[in-house]
């Protein structure tokens, strides 16, 4: 769950029964302590005496009050976890309206108590573009946290995943921001095939609708990359199911792995079709597309698919000239480490090629801040 800050503002209306918004007040906090005792929730007393009115509240359960004493005694490990976030949520009463706000490097939702979502202490939705893509970032957050990357809190991580069907994924996010009950992160494949080049149509038509219709509650991220297999170690090829069970898909990899470690060296490795390959076609191609593959079309001379003999600017078809993944090379790669323990993940981190290592670091401290701590995904240890 992301990290929720009470305000200092609250006191007022913590210290006072009489308050018109002190029952509103008792249900919340009512609410985030069961959030905090299932797991679900980082919560930051900012007020050293917030605790001190909480415990006199005859309307609050002794169990209520022992969370938020563990809190009060906490504050000092939670104002660290604090410097490290770049997203948190603040409960304030100095707001009338749910609105957004950026402190230094932070980007905090500030939510007025008065009008909190019936569903803001769930669990934050990480939405991506099917199921395997959802539990593959949240593998990728934890290879960066296991590799100890810097500006990480030290957290567990709390999340619903959601896959929104590939081009339908649109549909689903704006549903999602339009019910405004709950956190969501979208997180895309860009499908761009070379720099600058457009992303697929839902990215625009969701980053569209974030321009015109802005949410605090939710929001999307489009993938520096063509697709979210760019973004993988090439070492773990090997020990994924497809190529451990076929001896055919074993011989080829072994073929192919030093074809694309050297593409992998490359800047041009972000716009790869790895499912496709880079082809012949788009070597001839007459737009921009074209411009940029030309430029290295002697790299890809080295590698060409059975149907290709002839030299890239040659053939008329649209051979691939690369190696190309296989189609179920995602959900192998998911099924292999989800439930992978942290050294193995720290080794994977280790092999992320260096021009996306810094891309796929910040991608995983996004996802990181929005599904910080409670209970564990896949095997990360709770705070």
């Amino acid at each position: 769950m992301m990290l929720f800050i009470l305000d200092e503002s609250l006191d007022e209306i913590a210290s006072d029964p009489k308050h018109e918004v002190y029952p509103k007040l008792i249900d919340e906090i009512t609410a985030l302590a069961r959030a905090r005792n299932a797991g679900r929730a980082v919560v930051f007393l900012e007020s050293p005496k917030i605790y001190s009115y909480l415990s006199k509240a005859q309307e609050l359960s002794i169990h209520t009050k022992s969370v938020f004493s563990f809190l009060n005694r906490q504050r000092s490990f939670k104002l660290e976890i604090l410097k490290s976030v770049n997203v948190a949520v603040r409960i304030t009463a100095l707001e009338s309206q749910i609105s957004a706000a950026t402190i230094g490097d932070r980007y905090e939702l500030r939510v007025p108590v008065s009008k909190i979502p019936y569903d803001l202490f769930n669990s934050p939705v990480l939405l991506a573009e099917n199921l395997s893509d959802a539990k593959a970032y949240i593998i990728f957050t934890r290879m960066a946290l296991a590799a100890g990357v810097t500006g990480f809190p030290p957290i567990g991580l709390s999340a619903e995943l959601r896959g929104g069907g590939g081009s339908t994924i649109a549909t689903e996010y704006i549903a999602s921001k339009n019910k405004g009950d709950r956190l969501v992160l979208c997180v895309l494949d860009s499908d761009v095939r070379y720099p600058d080049g457009p992303s697929n149509a839902w990215s625009q038509a969701i980053k569209l609708h974030d321009a015109n219709h802005p949410s605090a509650l939710t929001s999307s991220e489009i993938i520096d990359v063509y697709s979210i297999e760019n973004l993988f170690p090439l070492s773990c090829l090997p020990d994924l199911k497809p190529y451990k069970v076929d001896e055919n898909a074993a011989f080829a990899l072994s073929k192919d792995l030093p074809v694309l470690h050297e593409h992998a060296k490359q800047p041009y490795w972000r716009y790869i079709r790895l499912k496709n390959g880079v082809s012949c076609g788009d070597l001839r191609d007459s737009g921009e597309l074209g411009k940029f593959w030309s430029k290295h079309k002697l790299a890809f001379d080295n590698f060409s698919s059975k149907k290709c003999k002839t030299p890239p600017d040659a053939c008329k078809h649209d051979c691939a000239r690369n190696p190309r993944f296989r189609e179920n090379t995602l959900q192998a790669f998911v099924e292999r480490y989800e439930e992978a323990p942290a050294a193995e993940l720290k080794s994977l981190h280790a092999g992320i090629p260096a021009h996306i290592a810094g891309h796929f670091d910040s991608l995983a401290r996004v996802i990181a801040s929005w599904m910080c701590f409670g209970k564990s995904v896949s095997g990360v240890a709770a705070a």
